[in-house]
């Protein structure tokens, strides 16, 4: 696949939506009625570049989607051009670019190990983000079901980004679960701060472990937003915010874009039992997934 040709599939599809006047859900429920099963999930992300379809079915999808906009027979699926190869990614080539400092987070995962951590593969991330009654966010738990790609795995990581306004230093990761903090490091100047975490024990090829870890900010964040950058693949993110009931948000977005530098998906969602905000996204390739909200 040449380097535009993904963008060029998924930008055709967003205009052709766009001119249809349907929505996702509108989309998705005339494609099921033509037998062609895909979520609203996958289209929005087929539409935003995060993904592409290449699964048989999804590809009968593709070819659904044209008749159902009006477009010529295969002027998507040409789109899409040769299938991408199958199989592992590069455990040493992560999509650094995905995040806003990729540069200084690849000098601190080097500095805190050197074989960049490529011995695991996450499986599933789920993700509690607390917001207070007066609108701060304090710490945000992270739970990793994680498989070991090679006999000694003995550590994880976790990078997080601070605002320009908090102080860095306070900016802390507390391991709760098979895991214990090791060396951390901080990049002042580009605001990061990445931390070490060692397992209970060395894990071999092909066992799956949990952990578990907070990352607390140490000082009230007014932040409106939460997101995860994914660098590798993932088969399941599941992230929850929820809001003191006394201090709710006037709405809530869901957003997901393939890098920091390219416009985000956006999606208004209703609050779950009216006071948590739950999405979740699968079949991740690589790309940043969030939460923004908004006061009154």
């Amino acid at each position: 696949m040449g380097p535009d040709t993904g963008t060029a599939f998924s930008g055709a599809l967003r205009s052709a939506i766009r001119a249809s006047g349907l929505t996702l859900h509108g989309v998705q429920a005339r494609l099921a009625r033509r037998g062609a099963r895909v979520s609203v999930a996958a289209l929005s992300s087929w539409q935003s570049g995060l993904n592409r379809p290449e699964r048989p079915g999804s590809l009968r999808a593709v070819a659904e989607l044209e008749d159902l906009l009006g477009l010529a027979p295969g002027e998507l699926v040409a789109l899409l051009g040769p299938r991408r190869p199958r199989g592992r990614r590069s455990p040493g080539r992560p999509r650094v670019d995905v995040l806003p400092q990729s540069a200084a987070v690849t000098a601190i995962v080097d500095e805190i190990s050197p074989d960049r951590f490529d011995g695991v593969r996450l499986l599933y991330v789920e993700e509690h983000v607390r917001v207070n009654p007066d609108r701060s966010l304090r710490e945000v738990t992270t739970r990793s079901v994680v498989q070991a790609r090679r006999d000694g795995v003995r550590r994880c990581f976790a990078v997080n980004f601070a605002d320009s306004a908090a102080d860095l230093d306070l900016v802390r990761t507390v391991p709760l679960h098979r895991c214990r903090l090791g060396r951390v490091r901080r990049d002042h100047a580009r605001r990061v701060v990445g931390a070490e975490l060692l397992l209970d024990r060395a894990y071999r090829a092909g066992e799956v472990f949990t952990i578990e870890y907070k990352s607390v900010m140490g000082q009230p964040v007014f932040d409106a937003e939460y997101f995860r950058a994914f660098t590798t693949p993932v088969p399941l993110y599941v992230l929850q915010v929820d809001f003191a009931r006394s201090m709710l948000p006037v709405r809530c977005h869901r957003f997901e874009t393939p890098t920091w530098a390219h416009p985000r998906a956006d999606r208004e969602i209703d609050l779950l039992d009216q006071h948590s905000a739950l999405v979740a996204a699968e079949d991740i390739t690589a790309g940043m997934y969030g939460v923004r909200w908004e006061w009154s």
